[in-house]
């Protein structure tokens, strides 16, 4: 961040057992995101903070992100957003995110079904 001003870019940093990540969105807001997490790739990290991002807009605005006016005003509207940002915080075997394809998963009753979709057609 310190180095912007020598247009030196900068996103992570990595000491032994954690990994720093961080991305400013429309020159307004600079999210940080640390794991100590064994195995926890930057990538990952990133697009942690772009689907962190996207929540806050969802919930928020883009307008009200890029132009703040009250930042007090901004936390309390910003509180509607940490059930789902937490929701990204929870680990899951689902990879959708990561690779921004939906993810599938096939059940073990598969017979069934496709005996129920031949009935139906």
């Amino acid at each position: 961040m310190f180095g912007q001003n020598l247009d030196v870019q900068l996103s992570s940093a990595r000491t032994e057992d954690t990994i720093v990540v961080w991305k400013s969105f429309h020159d307004s807001i600079t999210l940080i995101v640390l794991s100590s997490e064994e195995g926890t790739s930057e990538l990952r990290l990133e697009r942690l903070l772009q689907m962190i991002f996207g929540a806050m807009v969802l919930l928020v605005g883009l307008e009200e992100l890029t132009n703040i006016r009250n930042v007090e005003r901004l936390k309390k509207e910003l509180r509607a957003s940490y059930r789902l940002i937490d929701s990204f915080l929870v680990d899951s075997e689902l990879i959708g995110d990561l690779t921004q394809c939906v993810d599938c998963m096939v059940s073990p009753e598969g017979s069934l079904l496709q005996a129920y979709s031949t009935r139906s057609s």
